[in-house]
């Protein structure tokens, strides 16, 4: 991973950082709002990556897709929240 790479994946950790609860430790259940599944554009603008380092980032395993489909395939924002926490350790 490049320090691009990670500087990113820190930047998005950070934003998740700032949904911090009332008592100031960070909330561990997601948005109610947000989808449980994204596809790999909507996957790569959630954490802040580009489209070529979430394809990398599949391709390497490092980030395991679904395939509701034959050719469409869907990741699960939890998958992606672990990535960022984990990136930033």
């Amino acid at each position: 991973m490049t320090d691009n790479e990670k500087a990113r994946l820190i930047a998005a950790m950070l934003k998740l950082a700032d949904q911090e609860d009332k008592k100031g430790k960070l909330t561990t259940e997601p948005p109610k709002n947000r989808p449980l599944l994204l596809n790999v554009k909507d996957s790569a603008t959630y954490v802040g990556i580009s489209r070529g380092i979430m394809h990398r980032l599949l391709k390497q395993g490092r980030i395991v897709p679904i395939e509701v489909l034959p050719g469409m395939k869907r990741i699960r924002t939890a998958d992606l929240d672990r990535m960022v926490m984990e990136g930033s350790r």
